[in-house]
């Protein structure tokens, strides 16, 4: 009985999605139509000439140009705009901020495509090429904080200062689907689930039932969020992060890359992270200067290691933390290499797609 459960879920949302994706349809065919032959506005643009929905990555790459002042129109590929209905990707419609149109802009300052015909090629196969640190023509496009967050909280200003000298992490311990890491094999390296249970074999190891707990523990401890006790709301995640030195950057549910080591970063708390996981950013992360760096049997040492450093040291490796996020990974930082002439080809997640594309 339960087989027939989820499979009606599975339908359910199923069905739910492709209704979603022809109410944006419908909306952006409307804009189209409704729009003036002379609506392309003045000032600096980019075009996207894509087919496939990068889904919430498509979004958050919008978001990067239009926190930079940028116009961001995209071509009205039908295959693409049936395919909106995406939690996320649908926000591009809803916000009304991009401009679906047939026409490219001739001062488009960069001109994006999946196919040959773009001065910048945009692909999905990420994870192919991302621990090739020489290849200067190319550019992983960086998977930024929760989509959520470029509404307004991503830059918030946090009191990155008294800090409590402990570990952290809060997210999702889904068993079902943080497991699938280790299921599908492609990547070496420990998932959520097991690192959750590690964890709980540390007397220090505290996992909090309520925020009221949570604001009460002491120093040199570890703290753990699950999801499943209470959830942190997005208004408050970066400054409840800030408090902290460590953040324990685990595993996302089919790839390593996660929003929450975006969203530590941002404040100085420096990553706790895979070795592997460390190597997919660029300039790679490095141990003991803006990261902790574990292989899987070495996970629990790092925790401990990140519980005795000494204060000043943690502090300095914050500061080390915020600078490279300042420098890699903010919108300014990205859309600079995203408007960079030298660059032709760019890598944008595309999550189980590109995780798919892996051999």
């Amino acid at each position: 009985m339960s087989k027939l459960l989820k499979f009606v879920k599975r339908a359910q949302n199923k069905i739910g999605r492709k209704v979603l994706d022809v109410k944006m349809f419908t909306i952006v065919l409307s804009r189209i139509l409704d729009r003036k032959p002379d609506s392309i506005k003045p000032g600096k643009s980019i075009w996207l000439d894509i087919n496939d929905n990068y889904e919430r990555y498509t979004y958050i790459l919008t978001k990067y140009f239009e926190i930079e002042g940028f116009q961001v129109y995209i071509k009205a590929n039908p295959k693409f705009i049936l395919s909106l209905g995406d939690p996320y990707a649908k926000s591009i419609v809803q916000e009304n901020h991009t401009i679906f149109s047939f026409v490219k802009p001739e001062h488009a300052v960069a001109v994006f495509s999946d196919k040959s015909s773009g001065s910048k090629i945009i692909s999905n196969d990420y994870f192919s090429t991302i621990y090739n640190k020489s290849d200067n023509n190319s550019y992983h496009i960086p998977l930024g904080m929760h989509p959520n967050m470029y509404k307004g909280l991503w830059n918030a200003t946090q009191p990155i200062a008294d800090r409590i000298f402990s570990v952290f992490f809060a997210g999702d311990f889904n068993e079902v689907s943080y497991k699938r890491l280790k299921r599908q094999s492609k990547f070496k390296m420990a998932d959520r689930i097991a690192l959750k249970y590690l964890l709980k074999t540390l007397p220090n190891a505290i996992f909090p039932k309520t925020y009221q707990e949570l604001n009460k523990l002491e120093k040199h401890q570890v703290h753990i969020v699950d999801r499943t006790n209470f959830d942190i709301p997005q208004e408050a995640l970066r400054s409840t992060i800030s408090k902290y030195n460590f953040f324990i950057a685990c595993p996302g549910v089919a790839m390593p890359l996660s929003h929450n080591i975006f969203e530590a970063m941002s404040v100085g708390t420096t990553p706790i992270l895979h070795k592997d996981y460390a190597n997919m950013f660029n300039p790679a992360l490095i141990d003991l200067e803006n990261a902790l760096i574990y292989e899987d049997e070495t996970f629990l040492d790092v925790i401990k290691k990140a519980i005795e450093i000494p204060e000043e040291e943690a502090t300095n490796m914050n500061r080390s933390t915020l600078a490279y996020y300042n420098e890699h990974l903010t919108p300014k930082a990205i859309v600079q290499k995203l408007t960079d002439n030298n660059i032709k080809t760019y890598f944008l997640n595309a999550e189980r797609a590109s995780v798919a594309r892996l051999q």
